[in-house]
């Protein structure tokens, strides 16, 4: 192909050949032809001799005679000289005119041949591209088929890949599920083990209520314990009235009705607590009715999706049948193509007979320029030095062919490299995801796990307050026994007791106003504990959100780091948009998992706080009762003796029934809640169902989805095989008829060179006569030139010797005068 392209070079020499040729004409005809008549010059010559004889006679010198004489012969030959060198150098010069025209004919029948030969180059030529654009094509097309072949293959791959990846993540929601699953039944489990508690000291509460009640019936009123009771209560209510009169009266009055106060403000509290908890349940089932609705419409999507799958799977399917189709007709149109070249081959031997003929007249040419031939062999050398350096010339450029072939297999193996990298970036990117979604879900085991000690620690604190409730409830028995026996022995001992009652009242009001100031400080205390418990769910609230809040921020650094990587690789790699699609689908679908799963766990320490209450309230009422119980026991003691006592304690009972009635209001309250989330985990079930049949829906499409894949992979695996076997028959078939073609055309074209190269070495040859020719002729012109300076140069002596022959005359003439 470069021996076929270096002809060109051909057509540029002869443009220069025919520049420098119209230069010389140009030349040549520029320089002025120097004709000079004889009989002109002999007529001027002979007025000078005429004029210089009728001086001469004149004259008296035979000096000046004889000079004049001498200086005129030597004129005279110098003139004849010229003339007949003018003469000569015309001759010449018309002998050169008809030469030039002879050479001039030669040389434009030597163009015209040499321009036949380049037509025919030329078409030989362009015949050569128009075989190379074909193969070319070809190549082109087999390029685009493999291709395409690796563009279905990639897809392929990545299709399996998100397969794959969905499969992974139906079974990372599988596990979460169910360790959601658990936690829910772990909760209820809890809630009614709560609740039975609950029930079981509401019933131990409302026994001792009642066991209180009929002691009460049990004491009676005998008629002396009544005047008894009646003259003490005199006494009871003089000595009130008195003690009511006192500052420390009024306070502890104040302070009672500040406790009530309180105790009401508080009540409000918990009441204005429950409605908002309330709220918060309803806006928490509309949240969950919400991401119901959004994961719906995300499986509809996902449906839609598999949907556009199927289509453009069809579409593939049919663009592959259309491939094949057009394989088809490849496969005609090469049969075409044979049957042109065929045609081709026969004109080109057509051509062939008549560049033979051409080369007969030519050789008859060059038998007649034979002669010609012998005198230039050593242009012929020169002529083969240029052609070995031709040769060289092709074979740098061969080389330089070869070193870029090794540099694009250098390059080749550059992006073999740089895909390697590639893919190495991509397996690290997925490794760091799989290290980052370990992280979180260890941290997430990590926030269960506490969850898990907490709760244990909780029912750890529960067993025990059971055992020590256990241990009291024995104790209030064994005091009742005993209060049994002392109200037996109190009866008796009556009459001493009221002797002794007066001391006992002022150490009673002692010990009543101790009683008071220890209430005073034990609900400071309580306050304290409370506030301090508020404090410490803040902290753990506020540990939990920041921990939370850096979980988010790692997995919001995650995905700035993920959508950079992608934004790079979306530059890069186009074709996956859709997967890269769907990645964001599944992960959305994750947080969705993530969004619920924290819902849960909210709700779940909702429930906790809910326990937490309840075991303070519990406390509370263990505290209190406790308290009632000492008391009961202190006016067990003097029931005999102060009736006023009696009825204190019987508004402290009806207290303690408010609170009871207060306590199961709340305890109705909680189970309402309590029924409601097990309404919530009922739904959730109901969810996890629909999910699981989803899951195994998805499961089925997916099966189905790899038995195409597979089936279409082994249809285009047969169907490659089968167009790799046929385009290496085409090819080796075209292969081979072009190595034919190609031999016929460099045999063909070594020949046409070689007759170039002897018209171009003909053309030189004249070219060179030309330049020597006008190399003489330079000469001439330049002699010519030389001698019409001399010429001039004579002129100007003999004027100056007319001159001074008429000064000559003059003095001749002055002395003849003066003679």
């Amino acid at each position: 192909m470069e021996s076929m392209q270096a002809a060109p070079t051909k057509t540029a020499l002869k443009r220069r050949f025919e520049s420098n040729a119209s230069g010389s004409r140009e030349q040549i005809e520029s320089i002025p032809d120097f004709q000079v008549s004889e009989p002109e010059v002999s007529e001027q010559f002979d007025d000078t001799s005429s004029v210089c004889d009728s001086s001469i006679s004149t004259a008296a010198s035979d000096n000046l005679e004889s000079d004049v004489a001498l200086k005129r012969l030597q004129i005279k030959t110098g003139l004849q000289a010229m003339n007949l060198s003018m003469v000569e150098a015309i001759k010449k010069r018309d002998f050169l005119r008809a030469a030039i025209a002879r050479k001039k004919e030669e040389i434009r029948e030597n163009n015209e041949r040499t321009a036949e030969i380049r037509r025919k180059n030329e078409e030989i030529s362009m015949m050569i591209q128009t075989e190379d654009k074909e193969m070319s094509a070809l190549c082109a097309k087999m390029k685009k088929e493999s291709t395409t072949l690796q563009f279905y293959q990639t897809q392929v791959i990545s299709a399996r890949e998100q397969i794959q990846k969905s499969k992974r993540e139906m079974n990372k929601n599988k596990i979460m599920q169910a360790e959601n699953v658990k936690l829910v039944t772990a909760g209820i489990e809890e809630v009614n083990q709560l609740k039975q508690e609950i029930d079981t000291l509401v019933t131990a509460k409302e026994e001792e209520c009642r066991a209180l009640e009929e002691k009460l019936k049990a004491i009676g009123d005998p008629d002396e314990i009544y005047a008894t009771l009646l003259s003490l209560r005199e006494q009871l209510a003089s000595q009130r009235q008195e003690m009511e009169n006192t500052d420390s009266t009024r306070d502890a009055l104040k302070a009672q009705r500040k406790q009530a106060a309180k105790e009401y403000r508080d009540i409000k509290d918990k009441y204005e607590e429950r409605v908002e908890y309330k709220r918060s349940l309803k806006q928490a089932h509309h949240n969950r009715m919400e991401s119901h609705q959004k994961e719906l419409e995300s499986k509809r999507s996902i449906l839609a999706d598999l949907e556009r799958q199927t289509v453009y799977k069809k579409q593939m399917v049919a663009l592959e049948t259309d491939h094949m189709n057009r394989m088809k007709k490849t496969l005609t149109d090469h049969e075409m193509d044979r049957d042109k070249m065929r045609e081709s081959s026969k004109t080109f031997e057509q051509k062939y007979a008549q560049l033979k003929e051409d080369v007969a007249r030519l050789k008859r040419r060059e038998e007649e320029v034979t002669e010609e031939v012998d005198n230039k062999t050593n242009e012929l050398n020169q002529a083969t030095y240029n052609l070995n350096h031709r040769q060289e010339v092709v074979q740098q450029k061969q080389n330089e062919l070869e070193q870029r072939k090794t540099k694009v297999v250098a390059l080749k193996q550059t992006l073999a490299e740089k895909n390697a990298r590639k893919e190495e970036i991509e397996r690290a990117i997925m490794e760091k995801k799989t290290i980052a979604h370990a992280k979180l879900a260890d941290a997430i085991n990590k926030i269960d796990e506490n969850c898990e000690r907490d709760m244990k620690t909780m029912d750890e604190q529960l067993a025990e307050n059971k055992s020590v409730l256990e241990k009291k409830i024995e104790w209030v028995q064994r005091t009742i026994a005993k209060n049994k026996e002392d109200q037996e022995t109190f009866i008796l001992n009556h009459v001493t007791a009221v002797e002794t009652h007066t001391a006992k009242i002022t150490h009673w009001t002692e010990k009543r106003n101790e009683a008071q100031k220890q209430l005073a400080e034990f609900q400071q205390t309580k306050v304290l504990l409370q506030e301090k418990q508020k404090r410490q769910r803040e902290y753990y609230a506020q540990q939990l959100e920041l921990k939370r809040i850096e979980l988010e921020e790692k997995l919001k650094e995650v995905e700035r780091n993920e959508e950079r990587r992608r934004k790079e690789m979306e530059e890069k790699q186009a074709k996956k948009d859709e997967a890269e699609d769907k990645r964001a689908e599944a992960k959305e679908k994750c947080k969705a998992v993530l969004k619920e799963k924290e819902e849960t766990k909210s709700l779940v320490n909702q429930k906790i706080d809910q326990l937490e209450q309840v075991k303070l309230i519990e406390k509370e009422q263990e505290e209190k009762i406790s308290k009632l119980r000492r008391q009961i026991e202190e006016t067990e003691t003097e029931q005999q003796n102060a009736r006023s006592r009696i009825e204190a304690l019987k508004s402290e009972i009806n207290e303690t029934r408010n609170k009871c009635s207060n306590l199961t209001a709340t305890i109705d309250e909680i189970t309402t809640g309590n029924e409601i989330v097990l309404e919530d985990i009922s739904q959730l079930r109901t969810k996890m169902e629909q999910m699981d049949k989803e899951e195994a829906e998805y499961e089925t499409e997916i099966k189905q989805l790899d038995d195409t894949l597979e089936t279409m992979e082994l249809r285009h695996e047969q169907e490659k095989q089968e167009s790799r076997e046929a385009h290496e028959a085409i090819m080796g078939e075209l292969t081979s008829k072009k190595e034919m073609q190609r031999t016929i055309f460099r045999a063909q074209y070594e020949k046409l060179t070689l007759e170039y190269e002897n018209t171009l070495k003909a053309t030189n040859e004249a070219t060179d006569e030309l330049r020597t020719l006008k190399s003489e002729r330079e000469k001439k012109v330049a002699s010519l030139q030389d001698l019409i300076k001399e010429k001039e140069n004579l002129d100007k002596e003999y004027k100056k010797n007319q001159e001074y022959m008429v000064k000559m005359q003059n003095l001749l003439a002055n002395m003849q005068t003066t003679d």
